[in-house]
């Protein structure tokens, strides 16, 4: 199974969190997007003016749906992004404990000094409580 790394960097998510901010702003208010202006002198005109008005009224109800519903997301993007940073950085402190562990543990396994290199067989090392006579080792 392949490993699948997601990253975000959080300049980038905090620019366009705040692009969909600005683009919210620039929307039309909603009373503004109610107001048609039209010829009703005429029943043909006044046809098409009432029929305007409706839409403008259902454009109005989704405009401000879609404002509140791209501010929600831009303020969740906003939190998201901070919540995996502070993960992020959780992450990499218990890696770092990890690996101190870990090389704990290997240096204190390490041997500090080399080990001896043991004497020829015969040597007066080789014999406890040695007099240089190999007979006195043995007790004779």
């Amino acid at each position: 199974m392949t490993a699948m790394r997601i990253s975000i960097d959080g300049e980038s998510a905090h620019h366009y969190s705040s692009r969909l901010r600005q683009q919210t702003a620039g929307m039309p208010d909603p009373a503004a997007v109610r107001e048609v202006v039209g010829n009703r002198s005429e029943s043909a005109a006044a046809n098409v003016t009432a029929r305007l008005q409706n839409a403008a009224r259902s454009i109005a109800r989704h405009t401000g749906y879609i404002r509140g519903t791209v501010a929600q997301n831009a303020e969740a993007l906003t939190e998201t992004v901070a919540q995996l940073q502070d993960t992020d950085r959780l992450s990499a402190s218990e890696a770092a404990k990890g690996t101190a562990i870990i090389d704990g543990i290997v240096v204190s396994e390490t041997p500090t000094a080399p080990p001896a290199v043991p004497a020829a067989p015969g040597t007066p090392s080789q014999t406890a409580g040695s007099t240089g006579s190999p007979m006195h080792a043995r007790g004779v």
